[in-house]
């Protein structure tokens, strides 16, 4: 399980689902921590080639930040 760290990298999506940066396969939430009481970790892994990728989603902004 491999993890990006790309601060500025903009995630592509599609149905709401981030699409795996490696092969453009759309990728599965497999897990959310609470980070602070505005945003959430959250991690995604892709089902065609297993690359793993955390991003923090800002609740109030909907927006998403890779890690």
């Amino acid at each position: 399980m491999q993890f990006s760290a790309h601060a500025n990298l903009s995630l592509e999506m599609t149905n709401g689902r981030p699409l795996c940066p490696k092969c453009k396969a759309p990728m599965w939430s497999v897990h959310v921590e609470p980070a602070k009481a505005v945003d959430d970790k959250r991690t995604f892994q892709c089902p065609r080639c297993e690359h793993s990728q955390a991003v923090r989603f800002t609740l109030a902004s909907r927006h998403w930040r890779v890690q």
